[in-house]
């Protein structure tokens, strides 16, 4: 899996790069299993989504726009993250995302 931010702030994007990296690499130690793309793809999509928002719209430019981003962040990175939750508990209990029969 690799992930890439884009936008106008480097210090933004080199930001959520090295946030999106420390994530992956954390959740792969975590595990110590290689979990299948599909449970990666729930949370790369949710990231992609709130770092596409924030390196596009976002401006940076006052301390109310930085405060509305550091809000969006954080509730967004918690329902992204709760979701993800979610993923890694269907996949522990099923293993098999096409079968859904109770192991």
């Amino acid at each position: 899996m690799s992930f890439k931010a884009s936008g106008h702030d480097s210090y933004t994007v080199n930001a959520l790069n090295r946030f999106a990296t420390l994530l992956f690499v954390n959740q792969e130690l975590i595990t110590s299993v290689s979990h299948p793309e599909w449970l990666y793809s729930g949370l790369e999509n949710g990231l992609d989504a709130i770092f596409d928002k924030i390196t596009s719209i976002f401006k940076f430019k006052t301390k109310d726009e930085i405060a509305l981003t550091e809000q969006y962040m954080f509730t967004q990175l918690y329902v992204v993250l709760w979701q993800y939750k979610d993923l890694v508990g269907y996949y522990t209990k099923h293993k098999d995302p096409f079968n859904l029969k109770h192991n």
